[in-house]
């Protein structure tokens, strides 16, 4: 059913009903000062070198799988 089939009160409680759904959402992210929230399971002191540590994780953790794959290969001589 479209949106243009829908009377106005119907719109107008679908609406209230999704203000009140999201109203929870919106106080579950308050600031917890200067510096990461106190779950993070890491230490985010400086901006720097938590950039640096989690490219190499990312490009290492994406790349391992692609460079295995290459020596395989290689080795078996199928490349």
């Amino acid at each position: 059913m479209s949106a243009a089939r829908l009377s106005p009160a119907t719109l107008r409680m679908t609406s209230r009903r999704s203000q009140v759904a999201l109203k929870g959402v919106r106080y579950a992210s308050e600031h917890h000062g200067n510096g990461a929230p106190p779950h993070l399971p890491f230490a985010y002191k400086n901006k720097g070198p938590f950039v640096a540590k989690l490219s190499a994780f990312c490009v290492i953790g994406f790349g391992l799988p692609f460079w295995v794959t290459r020596y395989s290969l290689k080795k078996s001589g199928g490349a």
